[in-house]
């Protein structure tokens, strides 16, 4: 896979290797096409809000007048069924570009999970007392009260 890495990644071949290594968690990726992969997205996410925040004084003003006509609001939800797509879409091959990327530039790729895996940590850590609280009393100062 070493070869498919390119010295000279364009705006245009980054896209076409993002996907051409959709699940390639080995060998590296070059700043370039991190970075433009990274851009891509970026537009991507503008055009998709501009468009979704475009629709919505359309939708304000059939939702006002009574109207019938529902095409702004199919629109929509068509748009935000795209966005959900093409994001649920691109998962896998983000994390196999930061894990590459990562191993380039020399740091441990599990740290590419630290994002992912953080906030459930903390979820899980929130919500013990609250599972505790409803098996064990209905008081939670009784609880607490043991820590002093």
């Amino acid at each position: 896979m070493e070869a498919i890495m390119q010295k000279n990644v364009g705006f245009g071949s980054a896209l076409v290797l993002f996907f051409r290594r959709y699940v390639d968690f080995t060998g590296r990726s070059t700043r370039a096409e991190y970075w433009w992969m990274m851009l891509w997205r970026f537009i991507y996410a503008i055009i998709f809000i501009a468009l979704l925040i475009a629709l919505v004084p359309t939708i304000i003003v059939v939702a006002g007048n009574q109207g019938n006509s529902v095409v702004p609001i199919v629109i929509e939800v068509l748009l935000l069924v795209l966005l959900l797509l093409v994001a649920l879409a691109s998962i896998v091959p983000t994390i196999a570009l930061l894990v590459r990327r990562f191993r380039d530039a020399g740091v441990n790729p599990f740290l590419v999970l630290l994002p992912y895996l953080l906030p459930q940590g903390v979820g899980a850590f929130i919500g013990i007392p609250q599972i505790v609280v409803k098996m064990g009393t209905d008081d939670p100062a009784t609880l607490f009260s043991a820590f002093g």
